[in-house]
């Protein structure tokens, strides 16, 4: 049996991955509870791309280790890596439902961060076709109608994506077919450029 009495915990490769952060990123749950029971670890940690254990455990579709990690007292949901993104979008763009739902339930989770493209957690889910996760989010009053840096909102991007599920949920919680990007189009002119006329006349 190991004993961590006099290692460091925190110590890290050229990656700027913890001992902690191989083990999550591993989806390794005994050596992820052996770790969190030491209690020296930083639940925080950040590699060299920014990420941290929960983004890592989120990007790598282990539940169990996400479980494990919210339960702890001082793991910040919100900590944005370099590209701006948090568990959250990471979960969000992936179709993670499971993460998605636990990271929701956390106190102060942030439902519209944006990353370095002014995405948002929507933007990805919208984006990516995943309904589920737009249904989440929107649930939890998400704003339908925030632009990211080319001025594409969630509505924008699954128009021109094309799915028609996820189009539908947008327009029935109100998005705004109206919203021009930075070259002026709207999501109203991509409906017509896509031939969704039954999305126009459910409108009207």
């Amino acid at each position: 049996i190991l004993n961590m009495t006099d290692a460091d915990l925190n110590t890290i490769d050229n990656s700027g991955r913890t001992p902690l952060s191989l083990a999550v990123e591993e989806g390794d749950e005994v050596a992820v509870k052996l770790f969190l029971e030491e209690g020296d670890s930083d639940l925080n940690a950040k590699d060299n791309d920014g990420r941290t254990l929960l983004l890592l455990v989120v990007a790598n579709f282990h539940k169990t280790v996400v479980e494990l990690l919210l339960e702890k007292d001082g793991v910040d949901s919100n900590i944005l890596e370099k590209k701006g993104g948090t568990p959250l979008s990471w979960g969000a763009g992936s179709g993670y439902q499971e993460a998605m739902e636990l990271l929701l339930k956390e106190e102060g989770v942030d439902h519209d961060s944006k990353d370095s493209n002014g995405r948002t957690p929507l933007s990805w889910a919208a984006g990516n076709g995943r309904w589920y996760g737009a249904k989440l989010l929107l649930e939890k009053d998400a704003n339908p109608d925030i632009a990211d840096n080319n001025g594409w909102t969630p509505l924008s991007w699954v128009v021109k994506n094309q799915n028609e599920l996820v189009i539908e949920l947008l327009l029935k919680r109100g998005a705004n077919l109206n919203a021009a990007d930075n070259d002026g189009r709207t999501p109203l002119s991509w409906l017509v450029d896509r031939g969704y006329h039954k999305f126009l006349f459910e409108k009207n």
